[in-house]
């Protein structure tokens, strides 16, 4: 799809892992009173994480947001769908998907197709 863009339009995707201390924050949050409970170490894997890998696909200008997001849905058709929306009456803003990395059937991944100008002001 990127040959096919014109001068103007872009297509950018991050990747990213975790960083440790946000992990383990993110972990903490999870939990009641945000306290680990020592009887239950399991509880605080890293896999447990639905977002510890993810990738970020940018577009730019919106109405390129939906070829992007139909190659998307189709390649990662099995992930869980979970749309971005703000407002009432709620208004779209993203789409999001939750799905295992096809390297490692522990580590869960997060995906994002977002506007390019919503993605790199909200960082």
């Amino acid at each position: 799809m990127t040959l096919s863009l014109k001068h103007h339009e872009r297509i950018h995707v991050e990747a990213r892992a975790k960083e440790c201390d946000s992990a383990i924050s993110a972990l903490r949050r999870r939990e009641e009173a945000r306290q680990f409970d020592e009887d239950v170490p399991t509880r605080y894997t890293l896999t447990n994480l639905p977002d510890l890998a993810a990738l970020r696909v940018l577009v730019f200008p919106k109405s390129r947001l939906e070829d992007v997001h139909a190659i998307v849905r189709t390649k990662y058709a099995e992930w869980t769908s979970d749309p971005v929306t703000t407002g009432t009456p709620a208004r779209f803003r993203a789409w999001k998907y939750h799905g295992f990395c096809s390297t490692s059937s522990r580590v869960r991944a997060e995906l994002q197709v977002v506007p390019m100008l919503t993605g790199l002001f909200g960082r």
